[in-house]
């Protein structure tokens, strides 16, 4: 399958296009469903209260902040283990919780700082 990926641009272009595709929907359904659980606490009204409404865009912002975060952190991680030695045998995943392994070893003054909150 690589090889043929790397003779027919078009076909690499359309893999890459559904991979993207599969990934925003998966982050799409995670999103709904963290936020759904967190907020909804009566799914059987017409109209969500001015609470619920708030919990909700407020669980989307911290869910994106979380995610560039970790995009960046990742991306950052990957060219410090590309440019040192250091890190040769590392690894950095990013799991179904969106943190990523190894986690970072900081003190609680650090996370107070950090300003974000995961789930």
């Amino acid at each position: 399958m690589d090889k043929l990926l790397e003779t027919d641009p078009e076909l690499a272009r359309f893999v890459a296009e559904m991979e993207q595709t599969s990934r925003m929907k998966k982050t799409t359904e995670k999103l709904t469903l963290e936020c759904w659980d967190l907020c909804i606490t009566n799914p059987n009204v017409s109209r969500f209260d001015s609470k619920t409404e708030s919990c909700l865009v407020n669980c989307v912002e911290r869910f994106i902040d979380s995610s560039t975060y970790l995009v960046k952190e990742f991306s950052n991680k990957s060219q410090s283990v590309s440019s040192s030695s250091d890190f040769a045998d590392s690894e950095m995943i990013i799991d179904d919780k969106f943190t990523l392994s190894p986690e970072p070893k900081l003190n609680e003054q650090e996370k107070k700082s950090s300003g974000f909150k995961f789930w």
